[in-house]
């Protein structure tokens, strides 16, 4: 077994698995697309309840994709590990947990993480990607925004529901730690079958899809509607009018740019997913805990540091707090 603390060459790095930590929707997704060089990281009480209680660290198993389209899934064969005794040193790592959880899980796994490790983060929101460059100063951290859109029926079954693309650049240009290995992690992503595309500063993309999502997930979770439905009621709209123009106010004092007019882009994206429910929907409606710190809680968070007010965005909180929703 090589030491975790070995240095690795760039021939061992290509051969490396691919561990997804994080088994929902998205996690299944690149599992599938990386097979078979994939292993999902379990947590403890997920694996022994998947395995009959074994004791072993890693099992090979099977992973079933389906296209929405499609009734016939396709099998591939899975690696599904311990977090929990698994002990081969990580060098390729997507996380796929939901935001508030980013931190706790790679905790978990800091134990066998190689120093050379590339980590790639796959979360709504901001805030959770400082809170790992904080945490793992020494790994090279890319993040990444895509639009695919996927869905579980039961662990390890994933559907494809919707097609995107996926755009991913580094955290930091300064945190690149080995050349070689960061051309290896890009190509083996692009070839690896979703649309991926990189870009050098991948930070802009991250607030833009921040900026729609927090103009449209707790809207959606206040009124108890569809992503469409916001445009049908004069009242639902002005709101998300002015969170656009609140939101907006803040990206200017930041120096961030948008492409388009926000409450143009936002009216575009709610159209196109009229008949859609928000992530934020969904969690709430399976009593799941939300990612809203991390998207109107972030703004919140920016806007007090620059002094600025944003009483819509405080309002919206105020009022799912008041409903028990964080």
């Amino acid at each position: 077994m090589t030491k975790t603390n070995a240095p690795s060459t760039p021939e061992h790095f290509q051969a490396a698995p691919w561990f997804i930590l994080g088994g929902g929707a998205m996690g299944c997704l690149w599992a599938y697309d990386l097979a078979p060089n994939s292993i999902i990281l379990a947590k403890p009480e997920r694996y022994l309840q998947y395995t009959n209680g074994s004791s072993t660290a890693l099992i090979t198993t099977k992973l079933s994709y389906r296209q929405a389209s499609q009734n016939v899934p396709f099998i591939c064969e899975c690696r599904l590990a311990n977090i929990q005794n698994y002990s081969s040193p990580i060098l390729k790592l997507i996380v796929t947990t939901k935001a508030q959880d980013t931190l706790s899980a790679l905790s978990a796994v800091q134990h066998t993480l190689h120093p050379q490790a590339h980590i790639l983060l796959l979360q709504n929101g901001m805030g959770s990607q400082q809170a790992v460059k904080e945490q793992f100063p020494i790994h090279t951290l890319w993040c990444g925004s895509t639009t695919q859109g996927a869905y579980t029926t039961d662990f390890l079954h994933v559907v494809h529901a919707g097609f995107g693309q996926t755009a991913i650049g580094p955290w930091h240009t300064t945190s690149e730690t080995n050349p070689h290995f960061s051309a290896i992690f890009q190509q083996q992503l692009i070839a690896q079958g979703q649309q991926v595309t990189f870009i050098k500063d991948i930070q802009p993309l991250l607030w833009q899809k921040l900026a729609v999502n927090a103009c449209i997930n707790g809207l959606t979770v206040l009124f108890t509607c569809k992503n469409g439905e916001l445009l049908t009621c004069p009242n639902r709209l002005k709101w998300v009018e002015k969170l656009c123009q609140e939101t907006e106010q803040l990206l200017d004092n930041k120096h961030i740019a948008l492409t388009k007019p926000l409450f143009q882009h936002v009216c575009h994206v709610l159209k196109q997913t009229a008949e859609n429910y928000s992530s934020t929907y969904m969690d709430v409606t399976h009593q799941r805990p939300t990612e809203l710190m991390y998207i109107n809680g972030f703004i919140l968070s920016e806007a007090k540091q620059l002094g600025l007010l944003l009483p819509s965005h405080t309002a919206l909180m105020e009022q799912l707090a008041q409903k028990g929703i964080f």
